[in-house]
């Protein structure tokens, strides 16, 4: 999986930069994807948070 440029931000840490966005789920549920921006298909992370 790659996360597409168009529509994701860029953030560096560490001198590493990573690629994520912000994916509304359904109503009250986002999802987070966190994926490294050289190391093609290298996902860092999926997060889910729900509004309450």
């Amino acid at each position: 999986m790659t996360i597409s440029k168009k529509g994701s931000r860029k953030i560096v840490v560490e001198q590493e930069s990573y690629r994520w966005v912000i994916t509304a789920l359904s109503k009250g549920i986002i999802t987070l994807t966190v994926q490294h921006d050289e190391v093609k298909g290298q996902l860092k992370g999926r997060y889910r948070f729900r509004h309450q």
